[in-house]
């Protein structure tokens, strides 16, 4: 029974990662939002040479980065590329915000980039 429970409250926690950029018109805002998203990856590569010294840019663009991926993460209908894109990239931002608590100086953004780069791949402008 324990388990059944735990099973239950992980997929609810993990639901919204489960959607993603799809065509269909109801992932109007992916492609701006995967702008924003690559924008804030902007602001923490800069960022992150201060970051030994003063942390809290870092983890502005940070928490902005994981308001992005919320926001699509809510408002879209699930696109294998967008769903993965959003979790690769919700993961690497959980980790370097974890190298930034326990110290590490110049933690490695390169899962960041990438995971950027992959969303804004699955979200593209329309034109």
């Amino acid at each position: 029974m324990r388990r059944l429970v735990t099973l239950a409250a992980a997929g609810l926690l993990t639901a919204p990662l489960l959607t993603g950029c799809g065509s269909d018109g109801s992932s109007a805002d992916c492609p701006t939002v995967a702008h924003d998203v690559s924008g804030q990856v902007d602001a923490l590569r800069s960022s992150i040479g201060t970051a030994a010294a003063d942390p809290r840019d870092a983890a502005t663009a940070l928490r902005r980065i994981q308001q992005h991926l919320d926001d699509i993460a809510g408002r879209t209908n699930g696109d294998a590329a967008a769903t993965k894109a959003v979790g690769d990239l919700s993961l690497a931002v959980s980790n370097v915000k974890n190298d930034l608590d326990n110290g590490v100086r110049h933690p490695d953004i390169t899962p960041v980039t990438r995971g950027s780069a992959a969303l804004t791949a699955a979200c593209p402008t329309k034109g």
